[in-house]
C-alpha cells in the first residue's frame, strides 16, 4: 500500500501489474512474511514452545527446506513462460543458478 498524493492520508493500493523487482531482496514485507510463517509453523508443529528458540530453528530450517525443494519446479516453469536464464539468475544468487539448473542450461536458449 502506498500513502495517496492528496491531503486526506489515505491508503492506495499499489499496482497489482508491476513486475517482481530485478532482483531478491530482505525488507520489512519478506521478514513479516518469514516471522509469521515461523509463528505459524512453531505454533502447527509444537505450540507449547513459541518463543524457544529451537522451535523457531526448526520452523526456519522446515521453511528453507521447503522453499529449496519448490524452486526446481519454479524455474522450470519460469521457463516455460519464456523468461530467460539471465532474468531467472537475477532473482537467484547466479551460482547457486548454474550450480542447480546448469545441466539444463542452454546457451542458445540464454537470449530469451
Amino acid at each position: 500500500m502506498v500513502r495517496t498524493d492528496d491531503d486526506s492520508g489515505r491508503w492506495a493500493p499499489e499496482d497489482p501489474w508491476r513486475p517482481p523487482p530485478r532482483h531478491a531482496f530482505t525488507d520489512d514485507a519478506s521478514t513479516a512474511v518469514v516471522e509469521e510463517a515461523a509463528v505459524a509453523l512453531t505454533l502447527l508443529r509444537s505450540p507449547m514452545q513459541l518463543g524457544d528458540r529451537l522451535a523457531e530453528l526448526h520452523a526456519l530450517a522446515s521453511l528453507l527446506a521447503e522453499i529449496d525443494a519448490r524452486l526446481p519446479a519454479v524455474v522450470t516453469a519460469a521457463l516455460e513462460q519464456g523468461h530467460s536464464w539471465h532474468k531467472i539468475a537475477g532473482q537467484l544468487d547466479v551460482r547457486a543458478v548454474r550450480r542447480r539448473y546448469g545441466t539444463k542450461l542452454n546457451t542458445k536458449d540464454d537470449t530469451r
